[in-house]
């Protein structure tokens, strides 16, 4: 507390005494001692020292002061302080430490006043939010108040500031100005003896701030939510809290800190719900924090637009793997432990004719060049003869060896069914058949054409390939093969390593296999087409036993057909299979309705029974994706998501006669989930420059639910490029 009033008291009380002495009545020969010195005051108002005053005394030129650390201090007991006039400053004393004081004139003394010193506060700090600021300082022995001064100007002091008396720490500071800078000191106070008051503390400062408005939180891919909010005058970053809950708050939520508008929060969890609010953050003096803004929330998801994370535009091709400049073109896909993206082919050569491909690729979309010192591995005369090689299906063994199912030209001119593994740094493993590869003809016993299509591997680390063989009487059979890590036929596989079936759909000519997928009982289920008695093709699924066998509980007899999908009277095609969560078939392949072919999704029930829960009959189509006029839309690949949502790849025929590639997205009931891409569907062309024809050959999800689709495109030369894209 401000002593001046004290002092001003003080000079007009030894005005009045002077006053009544020279009004006297004359004056006396005889010396009389001096009296005590009245209205004696001590107070402190800085630290270390205490002001004493008192009236002046008739005939008094200076006065003693005796001073002690006890009261009842005397002149024989106290220290003197000799030869002073008033007021006089005490100085260096301890402070939290009561002294007493007495005053003569050389006379009596006069009675007893004291005051205590106080340290000026330290550890003041001041910390700002939404039209607040809160101090925190430091206990100061002895005090028992505290006195804060503030403004809003720099250059602050106990004269110049508004006083807020009897604050306590912490103290918050309310009613104030955002985006205004205040000043603050504050004083230790105490009303001992004549009071007093510290020296002030070191000045500090901080902005209160509004909070943040119009945040919003937008999805904008897989595992994305893209963060937006107003800016706040004064501000110069801003803390993010998210949370999976709702009411997140900066005490509860996790935090981002020194962030701008617009956030990207990316690594997300897909189809989990993200909650959001954000602050406002100035550093300035103490640092300033506004109080939350309004809740946001998102929940992140495969939205259907190519990734400008992969090579800066959602796609990247690649041409002459095996040298030549004529067509490459990717097959199938799979990604690796650590997200990295294998795609396996065919590439034209110019000695042998075509060599079958592995591409590895980053997760970045660049060539992995780790992988065989360059990003990709070409092989070929795998059946010994001279011609073309081509990898077909793709999958990773438990130790992140490569297994890749294709066919190759054998020296009869025919064509070997093939798989070959290769080690994770593109190397032939040589321990699988002794030298990395092995082929296989005449399964149906026609010793001509033979050729794997998809490739799984079971709980056993046993390879099971599927696709079609010639028989003797010149049609193509549907072919499983079972070979055993080793790369020998597994005999214990139907007694011999491979069984095939003809037939399914009643006619005697064609049966292919061309995607399998293992069920939870570690069953072989198959997927492809069967021509019929009328000689178009039904879409085909057959289902075996571990051992081999038919599964004769599926639909009876192991096997289900189904045709006119879309209500023509031509052919049905299953392409690619998959199963979803609850064991039911999903099938994607075409259908040829009255004008050209549409895409078509089939499901099955467990028990090879059509699923009528889906799309109300079991299957679905879909045409004219990209704007042609003669429906001419093909599914070539499936893959469900982690909603239980269908993802097919293939491509549609555009108003240009082109090519494009196709993603459609349908729910889980069959219908289109027009939240996805353009109204469900997300085209493509142009990925290796020709801008003529892209084509959609297989699709697979990354550990970020991220769509991978390999294939092809068509170059400026006229070639076709094996093209990769990924969409979020």
């Amino acid at each position: 507390m401000n002593r001046s009033v004290h002092k001003i008291l003080g000079v007009l009380l030894l005005a009045t005494m002077t006053t009544s002495i020279g009004c006297g009545g004359g004056s006396s020969s005889k010396k009389k001692a001096r009296p005590a010195p009245t209205g004696a005051m001590a107070w402190s108002d800085s630290s270390g020292e205490i002001e004493i005053t008192w009236n002046s005394v008739a005939g008094a030129s200076t006065y003693d002061i005796y001073r002690d650390t006890s009261t009842g201090v005397t002149k024989a007991t106290g220290t003197l302080i000799a030869g002073v006039l008033p007021p006089y400053t005490d100085a260096g004393l301890t402070n939290g430490t009561t002294y007493y004081y007495v005053v003569t004139a050389g006379g009596t003394e006069s009675p007893e006043v004291s005051a205590m010193p106080l340290a000026a506060p330290t550890g003041l700090s001041a910390t700002a939010g939404t039209s607040a600021v809160t101090l925190n300082w430091g206990i100061v022995t002895g005090a028992t108040s505290y006195i804060l001064y503030w403004s809003t100007n720099p250059g602050l002091s106990k004269t110049t500031g508004s006083p807020i008396v009897g604050a306590s720490s912490p103290y918050s500071h309310t009613g104030l100005s955002n985006a205004t800078t205040y000043f603050y000191v504050v004083t230790a106070a105490n009303s001992v003896g004549g009071g007093a008051e510290s020296s002030a503390s070191g000045a500090v400062s901080a902005m209160p701030l509004d909070a943040p408005t119009g945040v919003t939180a937008t999805p904008t891919g897989s595992g994305k939510i893209m963060m937006d909010w107003n800016s706040v005058t004064g501000a110069s970053s801003y803390n993010l809290y998210w949370d999976t809950a709702p009411g997140v708050t900066a005490a509860t939520g996790s935090q981002i800190a020194g962030v701008s508008p617009p956030y990207l929060h990316s690594g997300l969890v897909d189809r989990t719900a993200y909650y959001y609010v954000v602050t406002a953050v100035n550093p300035f003096g103490g640092g300033s924090e506004s109080i939350e803004s309004a809740e946001a929330s998102g929940t992140p998801d495969v939205i259907g637009t190519l990734d400008p994370g992969f090579d800066g535009r959602g796609f990247t091709s690649h041409a002459d793997a095996a040298g030549d400049t004529d067509d490459d073109e990717g097959n199938g896909i799979v990604v690796d432990a650590v997200g990295r993206i294998l795609v396996t082919g065919g590439s034209q050569s110019p000695t042998t004719g075509g060599d079958m491909v592995i591409w590895r690729f980053n997760g970045d979309g660049t060539l992995d060049t780790t992988f065989n010192g360059q990003g990709w591995v070409t092989h070929d005369n795998a059946a010994g003869g001279t011609g073309f090689d081509e990898g077909n299906g793709i999958a990773l063994d438990s130790t992140g060896r490569i297994v890749v199912t294709g066919w190759s030209r054998a020296v009869t001119g025919g064509q070997d069914m093939a798989v070959w593994r290769f080690l994770a740094d593109g190397t032939v493993d040589t321990t699988f058949n002794g030298q990395g590869w092995v082929t296989h003809n005449s399964a149906a016993g026609g010793n001509s054409t033979d050729s794997g299509l998809a490739v799984t591997l079971d709980a056993m680390g046993n390879i099971v390939v599927v696709g079609y063989s010639l028989s003797a009487t010149t049609s193509h059979d549907m072919a499983v093969w079972r070979f055993l890590p080793d790369g020998t036929l597994d005999a214990a596989f139907n007694g011999q390593g491979w069984v095939t079936h003809a037939g399914a759909a009643g006619g005697t000519s064609v049966d292919r296999g061309w995607d399998t997928v293992l069920d939870s009982s570690g069953r072989i289920v198959v997927a492809g087409d069967s021509r019929n008695t009328s000689n178009n093709y039904d879409m085909a699924i057959w289902r075996f036993n571990a051992d081999g066998t038919l599964d004769t509980t599926f639909n009876g007899q192991g096997w289900a057909v189904h045709d006119d999908a879309a209500g023509g009277t031509g052919n049905d095609f299953g392409r690619g299979v998959s199963l979803d969560a609850s064991g039911r078939i999903v099938v994607a392949g075409y259908s040829e309705s009255n004008n050209g072919s549409d895409m078509a999704i089939w499901r099955f029930n467990a028990d090879g029974t059509p699923d009528t829960t889906f799309n109300g009959q079991g299957w679905v189509t879909h045409n004219q994706s990209v704007g042609g006029n003669d429906n001419d839309d093909e599914g070539h690949d499936v893959v469900i998501d982690g909603a239980g949502r269908i993802l097919v790849t293939g491509y549609a025929r555009s108003l240009i006669n082109s090519h494009d590639m196709v993603i459609w997205r349908f729910n889980p009931t069959g219908s289109i989930e027009t939240t996805f891409g353009n109204g469900g569907v997300l085209m493509h062309n142009n990925a290796a420059g020709g801008n003529r024809k892209d084509f959609g050959n297989a699709i697979a999800l990354d550990a970020s639910g991220r769509i991978l689709v390999a294939g092809a495109s068509k170059g400026f030369q006229g070639n076709f490029d094996m093209a990769v894209w990924r969409v979020e």
